[in-house]
């Protein structure tokens, strides 16, 4: 699937060797959104393929992986080009992303409800 027939959805990606997973989020989000800033950790996802028949041992996933969450307070917005697996870039309010978010569903609302509420606890917008 191209990525212009995806719809809008997170950045987001692989881990690389000697990386950990806030240098992976970072360097994901600069690649796919081209912006930089101060993230904070919302805790991660489970995803198990084991009851899933469309799985095998040739898929590019495991059959149990973890997925990292963080949020991102955007300090520095870099021009945009749309070299890694991105067409677009867009500014949003966070209330509207599953406006425009394909698949929505109650783990992403979660993810989101928990970003929020960590903006409103530390008393930023």
């Amino acid at each position: 699937m191209d990525i212009n027939s995806r719809g809008w959805g997170f950045p987001g990606g692989h881990v690389e060797t000697n990386e950990s997973p806030l240098e992976c989020v970072k360097r994901e989000v600069l690649e796919e959104a081209c912006v930089e800033g101060d993230c904070h950790y919302l805790g991660y996802v489970e995803v198990n393929h084991s009851e899933n028949p469309a799985w095998n041992s040739d898929s590019p996933y495991p059959l149990i992986g973890y997925q990292v969450l963080y949020r991102m307070d955007i300090t520095r917005i870099l021009p945009f080009h749309a070299i890694f697996e991105s067409a677009q870039r867009t500014f949003i309010d966070p209330r509207e992303v599953n406006l425009l978010t394909r698949d929505w569903h109650e783990v992403y609302e979660a993810i989101l409800q928990s970003a929020l509420l960590q903006v409103n606890t530390n008393g930023k917008t």
